[in-house]
C-alpha cells in the first residue's frame, strides 16, 4: 500500500513543485529561527536586563539603612519605657 500512495504522489507531483515546496519549508525555518533569535534578544533586552539592573541596585543597598535601624531602637525604647511603667503602676497599686 506504501509503495502505490508513494508511485501516485511520485506521478501527482512534479519536481518543480516540490522543489518549490521543499526551498519554502526551509526558508520558514530559517524566518522562524531568525524570528526565535530576535524574540530571545528582546525578552533579554525589555524583561530580563532591567530586572537584573534592579536585583543589582537592591543588592548594593544595606538591608536596613541607619533611620530604619534609629526607627526600630526608638520603637524598642519605648516599648522598654512603658513596660517600666506598667510594672511601677502595678507595683504601687498593691
Amino acid at each position: 500500500m506504501d509503495e502505490r500512495i508513494t508511485e501516485l504522489a511520485r506521478r501527482s507531483v512534479t519536481d518543480s513543485v516540490y522543489q518549490l515546496d521543499k526551498a519554502a519549508t526551509v526558508e520558514m525555518a530559517r524566518r522562524l529561527e531568525r524570528d526565535r533569535v530576535e524574540d530571545v534578544r528582546k525578552l533579554r533586552e525589555d524583561v530580563i536586563k532591567p530586572i537584573a539592573d534592579r536585583l543589582e541596585k537592591v543588592e548594593g543597598r544595606p538591608a536596613m539603612s541607619l533611620a530604619r535601624w534609629l526607627g526600630v531602637v526608638t520603637v524598642g525604647l519605648g516599648l522598654v519605657a512603658l513596660l517600666i511603667q506598667a510594672y511601677g503602676t502595678l507595683r504601687g497599686a498593691k
